[in-house]
């Protein structure tokens, strides 16, 4: 396949998504865009900017999860002046 067209460059990038092994990435996209540089740029531009996102997204879901369990701790108050007899 060589893009020609929106469609074709959204297609591509979803299945170079799929390829996560960088080496195999390059061959994929070499196959795919074929001598089409202006295609293959704006593709690995999308998934430049969907590796950014990802990982912005992942560091955020670990900084909540701490939060979130860091307030549970706060919540669970020491009961305080109950002696053993």
């Amino acid at each position: 396949m060589h893009p020609r067209d929106q469609n074709d460059i959204e297609e591509i990038f979803c299945d170079a998504l799929k390829v996560t092994n960088p080496i195999q990435r390059r061959i994929f996209l070499d196959r795919a865009c074929g001598r089409n540089s202006s295609a293959r740029e704006r593709i690995e531009s999308l998934l430049a900017v969907q590796a950014k996102a990802e990982l912005f997204f992942a560091r955020n879901a670990v900084e909540l999860t701490l939060a979130d369990s860091f307030q549970q701790y706060q919540e669970v108050q020491p009961v305080t002046g109950l002696h053993a007899h």
